[in-house]
């Protein structure tokens, strides 16, 4: 399918697929929550896709956008919290909720901290129908990499090691590449370019992840989301680790073409 991936637009604000119990998040508070964070990230997908020839059906960009919009305000809290060790249990609490219960009667029961975004609540509802029918296999597969990510979030704020904070990213950004491949529909699976496309993505991301955390380290070792100190020793290994990651995006004919074109999506998601 096509889809009109740009900041303001119905693709991005409403729901291109509805799943059981929708009904449960209204129109404004979906909205609210597509409309922020991380979902440009998504026009990267939409992008490269194209390259891989890949058609992405309209379930896999539903769950893609939630996975995408849940991960960003639970970054957003943790990054943001008082207290980061309580915030990264609640992280793991909140992904126990989205996958290791079959029905949403116990959102009434759950008690979000007082620093957290109200939308978290929504933001779990809304993941939680959209992997609810994913086969029993897929669900382990994103459950091992959701609670992978719990724990290196919080081995993070320990970590006062450089190269053990690398690895630390590493397996984060790998996990994450998981939680968007492994998530999609059969219909993705069944395509020729569709494993092409996974290995495009754990690429990215590691590239993005290291650039993003070099950039970020000074603030990052102010919040105490790591203790890994900001010197520009540091910084500077963190900065390298990008390279091998973004030299295989462009290595050969179509993953060069995939990066060009996951960029200009980019560029339009804005413009």
């Amino acid at each position: 399918m096509e889809f009109d991936f740009r900041a303001e637009s119905d693709d991005v604000l409403r729901s291109v697929h509805t799943f059981n119990d929708d009904f449960l998040v209204d129109d404004e508070t979906y909205r609210s929550i597509m409309s922020d964070g991380y979902m440009s990230t998504g026009s990267f997908a939409v992008g490269a896709a194209k390259k891989f020839g890949v058609d992405i059906d309209s379930e896999t960009m539903e769950r893609w956008k939630r996975v995408i919009s849940a991960g960003h305000l639970f970054d957003d809290y943790i990054d943001t919290a008082s207290d980061i060790h309580a915030a990264c249990k609640f992280y793991a609490y909140g992904l126990d909720l989205v996958l290791n219960h079959d029905n949403l009667e116990y959102i009434d029961a759950i008690e979000i901290p007082s620093d957290a975004d109200v939308r978290l609540i929504p933001a779990i509802i809304l993941l939680k129908n959209s992997v609810a029918d994913l086969p029993t296999e897929q669900l382990a597969i994103l459950r091992h990499a959701a609670l992978g990510i719990s724990t290196i979030t919080e081995q993070k704020t320990l970590c006062n090691n450089t190269q053990q904070y690398i690895e630390l990213l590493k397996r984060e950004a790998y996990y994450t590449s998981v939680l968007q491949s492994a998530s999609a529909s059969a219909y993705m699976y069944d395509q020729p370019g569709y494993e092409a496309l996974c290995d495009w993505f754990a690429q990215a991301l590691t590239a993005g992840v290291m650039g993003d955390n070099a950039i970020d380290l000074r603030q990052d070792y102010e919040q105490r989301i790591t203790a890994v100190k900001p010197t520009m020793l540091a910084i500077s290994q963190l900065a390298l680790q990008a390279i091998a990651p973004a030299r295989a995006m462009v290595h050969d004919t179509t993953p060069r073409k995939a990066t060009i074109s996951s960029l200009r999506e980019r560029l339009h998601f804005y413009f």
